[in-house]
């Protein structure tokens, strides 16, 4: 059933996209060229199905929403802190650094560290 789920998720959404605006696979093209770039979008996506897996699992088995909820979106710290770290992405970096911070304050509030 998950599996299911899955592709209903990021299958659809794509399927509209180039049914509504059909020069939106014309623009894509190029990210598509078999190597590197193929191989780590395959990646990714398996990343994400994995980790919207486990999501839904952590609801399933117990998890309440007010917490799993944002314990799943620091993963968007965590790509902060990538992006900053191995892509040098250094501009902004004083936005982002405060976004970390009160992300992980508010996880702290919620997890009822702080």
């Amino acid at each position: 059933m998950a599996l299911y789920e899955e592709l209903n998720i990021y299958i659809l959404p794509a399927i509209f996209t180039v049914l509504f605006i059909p020069n939106t696979l014309e623009k894509v093209k190029y990210l598509v060229k078999p190597g590197k770039n193929t191989f780590m979008m395959l990646l990714c996506a398996i990343f994400q199905m994995i980790s919207t897996l486990a999501l839904y699992g952590a609801y399933k088995y117990g998890g309440e929403l007010s917490v799993v909820g944002p314990l799943a979106q620091t993963s968007t710290v965590l790509t902060i802190i990538i992006g900053i770290v191995v892509l040098k992405e250094r501009w902004n970096l004083k936005r982002k650094v405060i976004g970390i911070v009160v992300t992980l304050v508010g996880v702290g509030f919620i997890r009822g560290l702080v």
